[in-house]
């Protein structure tokens, strides 16, 4: 299937569009690939049953002081960082935004309204909702990124590349790349090339996203980035292999670059 059927029905013909919240248990989201990957589904499950036996968040707990919780604090710091690359991003493209709220990531409407965006040539799509009902995965991509858009941020990374690769059911004649936007730091090595902490996840993801830009503080630089597997973590042991096309995060090291780049961006195809 392709189009806006694609959304809906797998490549046999048969529709499948969840709306209960027992038909979406069949389905993996985006946040939670890893685990399912891992057949580690001990997360899940206490997310899913965990306050129904007694087990309380940490968050929860008397004493709890936000100050002192850094998951929480990198993840304020990363939706900061994220707004701050859509103004960037805003200054020079329009971009479209889809979802607000974490709870679209199961909607209809907002999987059909990001196939118009990139329909209509949008050329870039911010909190893009995304659905493959062939695997059932579903999940909210950072950005989707016009290819043309993508080279002209880091064209170097991209050479022998098919950017100009059509859609058959996109008259406009791109494709996009989903994007993943990722708030860490970087390492500057002694070869002038860049690392990245946590690089263990890129060894069994298997895939290499083309390139990801690198910046947050006025530097420019453009590099290969190794595929940590779909950036998330995973639910159901019933659900089937996760989508192709996730994100990526940790750069490989490499001197030399491109000389056009701001935010931190790892991207696959879409």
């Amino acid at each position: 299937m392709i189009g806006r059927a694609a959304i809906t029905q797998r490549d046999d013909g048969m529709v499948v569009d969840p709306r209960s919240d027992v038909e979406w248990l069949e389905w993996v989201p985006a946040g939670a690939v890893r685990n399912w990957c891992d057949g580690d589904l001990l997360v899940d499950w206490l997310a899913e049953y965990g306050e129904q036996h007694g087990f309380r968040r940490d968050d929860h707990l008397p004493g709890y002081d936000r100050v002192f919780d850094l998951p929480r604090f990198l993840m304020e710091q990363g939706r900061r960082f994220e707004q701050a690359l859509l103004v960037d991003l805003q200054a020079r493209w329009p971009v479209t935004r889809i979802s607000t709220r974490p709870d679209e990531a199961r909607s209809l409407a907002a999987a059909e309204a990001t196939w118009d965006a990139m329909k209509g040539g949008a050329p870039v799509i911010a909190s893009a909702v995304l659905r493959d009902p062939e695997r059932r995965t579903f999940g909210v991509a950072d950005l989707l990124v016009r290819s043309d858009i993508l080279g002209e941020l880091c064209p170097d990374a991209f050479i022998g590349d098919q950017l100009e690769l059509p859609v058959a059911a996109m008259r406009h004649g791109r494709h996009y790349r989903v994007v993943d936007v990722k708030f860490s730091t970087l390492h500057l090595l002694k070869d002038g090339g860049l690392g990245a902490p946590r690089t263990w996840p890129a060894a069994r993801g298997g895939k290499a996203p083309p390139a990801a830009i690198g910046a947050g503080n006025g530097s420019r630089a453009c590099h290969p980035m190794r595929m940590c597997g779909p950036a998330t973590k995973t639910s159901r042991a019933s659900s089937p292999a996760p989508a192709h096309g996730s994100a990526a995060c940790g750069p490989r090291a490499r001197s030399g670059a491109c000389s056009r780049s701001r935010p931190c961006l790892s991207s696959g195809r879409t």
